[in-house]
């Protein structure tokens, strides 16, 4: 049976918040995106303790760093230079925070470069070395932002990169937003399996203009088969909501695409409220 989380920075920058949330809603994990408007780059290891501290005072797990590792242009060598020492940061981070798991991208999407996929797996392969010593991986998402926009690309990705400590994120909602064609329930679902390590939840709906996050529920993605079937084949990652949905007003894309900060975080416990009651009520995702 998975285990359930939440990403912080869904509810509050307030990390104290975030986890007593996910203590009254009797989650499992909490997984760390932007704490105090820091991202896991700039926190520091004294704040890691804390958020440990924080965490295991909730009878919470830290079930992911969801880093931004190369979630910027393949063709920006140094902030990539730099990325290489942040991911070694997370790594240290990780074993103060009892996890396993660093979220990282593919490099924005840039389709005048039709060679993107073959640098950015050369590139990944550069960072093998890095992570194999270590007791972590790095699971990797479709979103249309970047390289690898669809689990199509994905897949290619991965099987170019060939290596376990490079695996998949599954979120189910980037996929309706780039593939509409391809349902990310049945079919995405067991395209990624092979490499699948962990779940996000977020739902989206198709628009006349755009692609909105919406709750649970109300979007173009079956929940209720996917959350079925991750019990069926008893699929012990975590499952973690990750709304982006927020009550009032959409967020603005970039924001949606650099998540971080209290612009962000504005109306996000309202939306995770109402995710994690869904969740609870309707689709029992915990039972």
């Amino acid at each position: 049976m998975y285990r359930t989380g939440i990403i912080t920075d869904e509810v509050s920058q307030n990390i104290e918040f975030a986890a007593k949330f996910a203590k009254d809603y009797n989650l499992d994990a909490l997984e760390i995106r932007s704490v105090d408007s820091k991202n896991p780059f700039d926190l520091s290891m004294n704040d890691y303790r804390m958020i440990k501290n924080i965490a295991s005072d909730n009878g919470l797990q830290i079930c992911a760093i969801s880093s931004p590792l190369f979630k910027c242009r393949i063709d920006d060598i140094d902030l990539i230079k730099n990325h290489f020492e942040k991911l070694k940061h997370c790594i240290e981070a990780a074993y103060i925070l009892e996890c396993k798991i660093i979220r990282g991208f593919t490099f924005f999407r840039d389709n005048k470069n039709p060679n993107q996929l073959i640098q950015a797996t050369d590139i990944f392969q550069k960072i093998i070395p890095i992570i194999e010593d270590s007791d972590c991986e790095i699971v990797l998402e479709s979103e249309p932002s970047v390289t690898t926009h669809n689990i199509a690309t994905l897949i290619q990705f991965l099987d170019r990169v060939n290596n376990q400590k490079v695996m998949a994120l599954f979120d189910p909602g980037n996929e309706a937003a780039d593939n509409p064609n391809n349902p990310p329930f049945p079919d995405g679902y067991f395209q990624i399996k092979k490499y699948l390590r962990h779940v996000h939840l977020k739902d989206i709906k198709k628009t006349e203009n755009s692609y909105d996050p919406v709750p649970l529920g109300d979007g173009d993605v079956d929940y209720m088969g996917l959350l079925n079937q991750l019990k069926k084949d008893n699929y012990s990652g975590y499952v973690v909501v990750e709304t982006h949905y927020r009550v009032k007003e959409r967020l603005d894309e970039s924001i949606l695409i650099k998540p971080q900060g209290n612009d962000f975080s504005e109306g996000g416990y309202e939306a995770s409220k109402i995710y994690l009651e869904r969740l609870r009520d309707v689709y029992h995702w915990q039972s």
